[in-house]
């Protein structure tokens, strides 16, 4: 049985390049695997990419942007914040599951300098939530499940 290139990788949660990456040393031959490609694409990318019809190779591609935290400078609390948050995130500490400020810097973050300011800070923007039982100053704190997805683009730039 034969399924789409296309269908394939998104079943193994995967671009189809990610695909073939990992099927070349099974593949002897690329077009096995490849379905054909209608000629309104490739007079498409011919136009889009300025390729002459009798060009074979491909455009030299240019290496990718640096990421903005590999080219912006960080301020110590804003590093000891995104410390925090990449580890809240690893550690799954969502909601109702909370860590104490002792267990955050002795274990979680420990040689985080300006860890209370820090969590100050994740704490105004929302980004943190204080246990029902808790304060600001001595948690419990977690990720605040609302801000899921702004905490994880900022978790992301990091990684």
């Amino acid at each position: 049985m034969r399924t789409p290139t296309a269908e394939a990788a998104k079943r193994l949660g995967l671009t189809v390049p990610e695909l073939f990456d990992l099927a070349a040393p099974l593949i002897s031959d690329v077009s096995e695997a490849w379905p054909e490609i209608d000629v309104g694409y490739i007079e498409t990318l011919q136009q889009i990419h300025g390729l002459a019809p009798e060009q074979t190779e491909p455009p030299v591609r240019v290496a990718a942007a640096p990421k903005p935290h590999e080219t912006e400078e960080l301020s110590p609390v804003d590093e000891a914040k995104l410390g925090i948050l990449d580890k809240l995130e690893r550690q799954d500490r969502w909601g109702g599951n909370t860590v104490s400020l002792d267990t955050l810097r002795n274990h979680y973050c420990r040689g985080v300098a300006d860890l209370e300011e820090a969590l100050k800070e994740l704490i105004d923007q929302d980004l943190i939530v204080v246990g029902e039982k808790g304060n600001k100053r001595r948690g419990p704190f977690s990720l605040n499940p609302a801000k899921k997805g702004d905490i994880e683009r900022e978790v992301e730039r990091i990684r």
